[in-house]
């Protein structure tokens, strides 16, 4: 399996999503129509945590408290300029993910949650 690595300053990824969402079912309908087109979330993790993502991912604790698992879809991946990260796609199906609303404006930019853990065969190096 070949990884690719990237830094934001080494990969440019093109934001797709152009707008903002504040409605959860139109949220919701954008996931399924980017899944449906084949296009599926992305998650990023840190390099020294690539091995552990071979046995799958389950929800960790975030610095809000939550435990989640996050990505994004139709927009650029997380992806701090500091750090050296592995992105990965997620194949995953509508009702295993949700929309994420973040900012001060609490609207859907391509944040995505996934429910429950993701599987090893979910999971595809980018």
């Amino acid at each position: 399996m070949e990884l690719a690595y990237y830094r934001n300053e080494k990969e440019n990824v093109e934001n797709k999503l152009e707008f903002s969402i504040s409605d959860i079912e139109e949220a919701k309908e954008v996931i399924r129509e980017a899944l449906e087109r084949g296009e599926y979330p992305i998650i990023s993790v840190p390099v020294q945590y690539v091995d552990a993502v071979k046995k799958g991912i389950k929800p960790h604790s975030t610095w809000i408290g939550e435990k989640i698992i996050a990505g994004t879809i139709l927009r650029e991946p997380y992806s701090p300029s500091n750090e050296e990260r592995v992105f990965f796609r997620i194949k995953t199906t509508p009702d295993k993910v949700l929309p994420r609303f973040t900012g001060p404006d609490k609207k859907f930019y391509g944040v995505v949650v996934f429910k429950g853990p993701i599987e090893p065969d979910q999971i595809e190096p980018v």
